[in-house]
C-alpha cells in the first residue's frame, strides 16, 4: 500500500495542472447539477387540454317474431340478439341514440338523416372498389338548442329480408357482377352551433352493419365515441431527477475536498518524492519488468570474500547479467540482488524509504552483522565442534 502511494503522489506531482483542471471540471458539473437540482430546475413545455367535448352515437334493435314456429309465440320481441331467424323475425326494430358531452357549456342544432344502403364491393389489395352503390331514406329528425348530455333518438324499421331480396335483383339486372355485399343502417349526424363558447360545425357518420349467413343475421350495434380537445403550450416548473437533487452535492463534494487537498498537499510539498523515493519507485517497476532474470536463493557465505561491485540500478544489474549469461540472485529477504560472475559479487542493494517494511530486531541484528563475520562466527563453531586430535587420539 506504501508503494501504491508513491506511485499516486509521483502521478499527481508529475500531472498536477491536468489534476488541478479535472477537479474543477468536476466541481463546476457538481455545482450545475446542484444548482439544477435545487435553486432553478428550470421549465419544460407541455400541452394543456383547453376544454373539451366528445360525441356519442349508439345504436339499438329488436325483432319481433312475425311467423309461426316451434320455439317462439308469434308476437315475441327480440330485443339485442347477437342472431336473428330470417324466416321468423325478418324485420328489425330499432333506434339511433346521439348525445355529446362538453367540459364547460354548449348549444348546437342537430339533424340526423338514417339510410339503409346496399353496395356490392370488390377488394384490390389496400383499396376498396364499389361495384354499385343504393340507398333508401329511413327517416329523419332535427332539434335545435341541444345542451351537453342531453340525447336525440331517431327509430327506424328495416325489414332486412326484403332489402336482400331487392339486392339480388339489383345484381340481375347488373347480369351478377362479382364483389361482396355489404348491407348497413347508416346515420349522418350535422352539428351546427357552439360548444365550450367555439363555433362547431360538422357532420359526424355512423354505421351499423347488417350481415347474413345461412338464413340468420346479425347487426353489429357498438357504440362509437369520437373526442374532440382543443389545446395550449405551456411552461411548468421541470421536476429534478435523483440524479441531481443528490448526486449533484455528491459530486460537489468530491471535487471540491479533492482540490482542496490537493491543493493543501502540493503547498506543504506532500507531492514531491525524494530522490530515495524516485530511487525506489525505479526499483519497483524494475522488480517487475525483470521478474524472470530474478531468482530467490539464500546467498552463499563465500560470496562476501569476493571483490563487490556496486550498481546503480536493479537494470543495469539485470542487463549484466543477461550480458554475460547469469542469473540475478535476490536474498528472501529482498534486500540484496547480487550477480556472481568471474571472481567478483555484483551487487544492487534497493533504497529504503518509510513505505518499506522493517525487518524484526532479530533479523535487524543479524544482518547487522554481516555476513563475514557470520562466516567466521560459524568457523569458530565448526573448530569448537571439532577439536584437534591428542596424542592418545592418533595412538
Amino acid at each position: 500500500m506504501g508503494h501504491m502511494w508513491l506511485r499516486v503522489r509521483a502521478v499527481l506531482d508529475d500531472w498536477f495542472a491536468v489534476a488541478v483542471v479535472a477537479l474543477l471540471l468536476v466541481s463546476l458539473a457538481g455545482g450545475w447539477l446542484t444548482y439544477v437540482g435545487h435553486v432553478d430546475p428550470g421549465t419544460t413545455t407541455e400541452r394543456e387540454t383547453v376544454s373539451a367535448w366528445e360525441t356519442n352515437g349508439t345504436f339499438t334493435h329488436a325483432a319481433v317474431v312475425s311467423e309461426e314456429n316451434p320455439v317462439y309465440d308469434v308476437g315475441t320481441k327480440l330485443r339485442g340478439e347477437s342472431l336473428y331467424i330470417e324466416s321468423i323475425a325478418p324485420v328489425v326494430n330499432g333506434s339511433f341514440v346521439f348525445r355529446y358531452a362538453a367540459s364547460e357549456s354548449g348549444a348546437i342544432d342537430i339533424r340526423i338523416d338514417q339510410r339503409f344502403r346496399k353496395r356490392k364491393v370488390v377488394e384490390r389489395g389496400a383499396e376498396t372498389v364499389t361495384v354499385w352503390d343504393a340507398t333508401e331514406p329511413l327517416g329523419n329528425r332535427s332539434v335545435a338548442g341541444v345542451a351537453p348530455d342531453s340525447q336525440v333518438q331517431v327509430p327506424f324499421t328495416v325489414n332486412v329480408t326484403e332489402e336482400r331480396n331487392e339486392s339480388r335483383r339489383i345484381d340481375d339486372r347488373l347480369d351478377n357482377p362479382g364483389g361482396e355485399l355489404r348491407v348497413a343502417v347508416v346515420t349522418a349526424v350535422t352539428l351546427s352551433g357552439r360548444v365550450n363558447g367555439h363555433s362547431v360545425e360538422q357532420t359526424v357518420t355512423y354505421a351499423m352493419p347488417v350481415e347474413f349467413d345461412g338464413g340468420t343475421y346479425s347487426l353489429n350495434a357498438t357504440a362509437a365515441t369520437e373526442r374532440h380537445e382543443r389545446t395550449r403550450v405551456v411552461e411548468v416548473p421541470r421536476e429534478p431527477g435523483a440524479v441531481q437533487r443528490a448526486g449533484g452535492p455528491a459530486v460537489l463534494g468530491v471535487g471540491l475536498l479533492g482540490l482542496v487537498g490537493l491543493l493543501v498537499s502540493r503547498k506543504r510539498n506532500d507531492l514531491s518524492l525524494t530522490e530515495t523515493e524516485r530511487a525506489r519507485l525505479a526499483f519497483e517497476s524494475d522488480r517487475e519488468t525483470f521478474e524472470e532474470w530474478i531468482h530467490t536463493f539464500t546467498l552463499p557465505a563465500a560470496a562476501e570474500d569476493r571483490p563487490r561491485v556496486e550498481a546503480a540500478t536493479l537494470g543495469d544489474l539485470v542487463d549484466f547479467a543477461i550480458d554475460t549469461d547469469n542469473s540475478v540472485l535476490a536474498d528472501p529477504d529482498g534486500d540484496r540482488f547480487v550477480v556472481l560472475h568471474d571472481g567478483h559479487c555484483y551487487v544492487y542493494e534497493p533504497p529504503r524509504t518509510e513505505a518499506t517494511p522493517q525487518k524484526t530486531d532479530e533479523r535487524a541484528a543479524g544482518d547487522g552483522e554481516g555476513i563475514v563475520e557470520r562466516l567466521q562466527s560459524l568457523g569458530d563453531r565448526t573448530d569448537a565442534a571439532d577439536p584437534e586430535p591428542t596424542d592418545e587420539d592418533r595412538v
